[in-house]
């Protein structure tokens, strides 16, 4: 069950993030960077959110860059 509903949530955070709805931008960003340690899509949903004037997104970002996270070698 904890799967179809974690499938779930990705399914319509994306559809939100995908429409330019920057809350769910930085969202999709969290659980890519935590949960799938999927860097460069996670940079980019930050990268998105943080043009649209998200401060935490642009947080995240800079902390990425630190981190050499979602880089090309």
């Amino acid at each position: 069950l904890q799967q179809r509903n974690d499938d779930e949530w990705m399914k319509y955070m994306k559809r939100a993030a995908d429409a330019g709805l920057t809350v769910a931008q930085h969202n999709l960003g969290v659980h890519l960077l935590e949960q799938q340690k999927d860097f460069s899509e996670a940079m980019r949903y930050f990268r998105a959110a943080s043009n649209a004037g998200f401060i935490h997104s642009t947080f995240n970002l800079g902390l990425m860059y630190l981190n050499g996270q979602g880089m090309a070698s």
